[in-house]
């Protein structure tokens, strides 16, 4: 049986960011800070998604934390909890059945 990963970590400072570029986003309609705290936040609001059955929602969640991670508006942000972010992304895809996207 697959379960949502979690893993803990210290709250650590905010990172100052680049500007963003609106139209890079692609989960525009979540508007979050771009900092570690707020990875954390999306990843929380994700899982609690996936919880409810709510993969669709779940899924957008977890593209956004990916996005900021990856564009490198968050930056030094741990490899393991990217990985994390990941792994419940393709496991909300598979729940919705799209597994190429998975």
């Amino acid at each position: 049986r697959m379960q949502i990963a979690e893993e803990s970590s210290d709250e650590g400072e905010p990172n100052q960011t680049e500007a963003t570029h609106p139209e890079d986003d692609p989960c525009p309609d979540i508007q979050i800070s771009e900092d570690r705290p707020a990875i954390q936040f999306a990843r929380d609001k994700a899982n609690e998604l996936f919880t409810k059955g709510n993969y669709e929602e779940s899924a957008k969640w977890f593209t956004k934390a990916i996005w900021l991670v990856k564009s490198g508006r968050v930056k030094e942000f741990p490899q393991d909890l990217e990985s994390i972010l990941h792994s419940n992304r393709a496991f909300a895809y598979i729940r919705m059945l799209k597994w190429k996207e998975a």
